[in-house]
């Protein structure tokens, strides 16, 4: 009975919680994970300046910044994306995007020669 009784328990908060989180559990290690991914990101700022990763220099950290990028954008325009609110602000304080537009197009082209460091 007891353990029926939990299920239910469980069940009825999961229901509380927001559609995108069907398991707090997973949303924390989502979370985690973002932020050691933004970690990342800004040890590369740290040590290039820019956070805008070449794909030659670390494909996975590329597409996650590209990803974040895209994702960011179109949350910017109203658009409905997976960003969460906590991933949208967090990004906004780093001044992620509008860091880009500082350096012009066709930046990636000298990035070979670093991603050899």
């Amino acid at each position: 009975a007891t353990a029926k009784n939990t299920q239910k328990e469980n069940e009825a908060t999961t229901e509380t919680l927001e559609p995108e989180v069907s398991n707090p559990s997973a949303e924390v290690h989502r979370s985690m994970v973002f932020d050691a991914q933004v970690e990342r990101i800004l040890e590369f700022r740290r040590k290039f300046g820019t956070f805008c990763v070449p794909k030659a220099y670390d494909d996975r950290l590329y597409a996650v910044e590209t990803a974040w990028r895209s994702h960011y954008r179109a949350r910017q325009k109203g658009k409905k994306v997976v960003m969460s609110d906590y991933r949208f602000n967090r990004l906004s304080d780093l001044n992620f995007i509008d860091a880009k537009s500082l350096y012009p197009k066709g930046m990636h082209s000298g990035w070979k020669s670093m991603a050899k460091l």
